[in-house]
């Protein structure tokens, strides 16, 4: 393993994906194409009284305003210098999501959440945890659909409803959206 890698390495051993990275890191290209499927979400988080939590009201589009502009034309590397790996999670907040926190803010590993509305509405103090640790937070919808099978309208209050939670708990719009699935 290069020194370049070995940066990363005891946060990757510390949460399990020394075995991941070995193997993806020698292999990534620039053109690889995306997974196509993340795979299911996993059951909704409960708020204390057992329940699911319902979506907040929105009554307007919600646009974030306060995430920086994007760059002209397209990027075929990472800003900065040497290789980068970009960690996200997915679905949460979750179970797992204090104990990753703990570990790579102990390892002052960079990485981006994106969180499910419903979980964040279960587990808010997450939500705020994420975001006074500096961690970006990106939208992943309200309950995790297959996004191929609505309606643009209905695409647009899945994200709306997750961005107006992560605004109520954490004070911020999300800039980052990836759909459930990949799709």
């Amino acid at each position: 393993m290069s020194v370049r890698h070995l940066r990363l390495l005891p946060a990757a051993v510390a949460l399990g994906f020394a075995a991941l990275f070995a193997a993806a890191i020698p292999a990534a290209k620039a053109d690889s194409p995306p997974p196509l499927n993340e795979g299911p979400a996993g059951p909704s988080a409960l708020l204390p009284n057992g329940q699911v939590a319902w979506p907040p009201r929105v009554t307007a589009p919600q646009v974030s305003t306060s995430c920086p502009a994007a760059p002209y034309g397209s990027n075929s590397a990472a800003p900065g210098s040497g290789k980068t790996v970009a960690l996200t999670f997915d679905d949460g907040p979750g179970a797992s999501t204090a104990s990753i926190l703990s570990i790579i803010e102990s390892y002052g590993v960079a990485a981006t959440f994106f969180n499910i509305g419903e979980n964040m509405a279960a587990r808010p103090q997450l939500t705020r945890d994420e975001a006074a640790a500096g961690y970006l937070l990106g939208n992943h919808t309200w309950d995790h659909p297959d996004m191929t099978t609505k309606s643009a309208a209905a695409q647009g209050t899945e994200m709306d409803r997750a961005t107006a939670e992560q605004q109520a708990l954490a004070g911020t719009q999300p800039c980052a959206f990836r759909p459930p699935g990949g799709n």
